[in-house]
């Protein structure tokens, strides 16, 4: 993929990456909400927001996190799972396929 010329005076680029075969890149702001960033890549997945969980650095992402608060940096890496439930109450999370 070619590089963009990107400056970073407007925001960081972040990789959101699903078991290491889907990367894609957002450009956001600092201050960008990181439930903005989880519905871009939902819908591009085609699935419901609400069955992915969003990791950095062994952290779990809320959806009022930024890449300030986060402490991102261009082209971290966040890695996606996916919430499926296992029986009644009880969830797990799985990679996705």
């Amino acid at each position: 993929m070619p590089k963009k010329n990107v400056s970073f005076r407007d925001g960081v680029i972040i990789r959101v990456v699903k078991k290491h075969d889907l990367i894609i890149e957002f450009l956001v702001k600092e201050t960008t909400k990181m439930e903005k960033v989880k519905s871009k890549f939902a819908e591009e997945l085609g699935v419901d927001k609400s069955h992915l969980c969003f990791i950095y650095k062994d952290r779990f992402i809320a959806h009022d996190d930024t890449a300030q608060t986060l402490g991102l940096q261009h082209r971290d890496e966040i890695t996606v799972l996916s919430l499926e439930q296992a029986e009644p109450g009880v969830y797990d999370l799985v990679g996705l396929d």
